[in-house]
């Protein structure tokens, strides 16, 4: 018989589940964010933010609308 690995076995299970956990983690947050922006999108509440980010890329305002409009997260 060969050498048996329990504890570098016990090791790499945990880190697996911590792997899984924190991704799951991430991908809840990508969605709260996403619904965040859905819901700033109706509101159009950040128009003056907005019109700052266009004058400083030398775009128009709607053009920096319709870029943050379109803006989401993957996941």
């Amino acid at each position: 018989m060969g050498p048996e690995y329990h504890q570098s076995m016990a090791i790499s299970l945990a880190v697996l589940v911590s792997s899984t956990v924190l991704s799951i983690g991430i991908r809840n947050n990508l969605v709260r964010e996403n619904q965040r922006l859905d819901k700033e999108d109706r509101l159009e509440i950040d128009a003056n933010r907005v019109e700052e980010a266009a004058r400083l890329e030398g775009i128009s305002f709607e053009q920096a609308m319709e870029r943050r409009r379109g803006f989401r997260y993957l996941y």
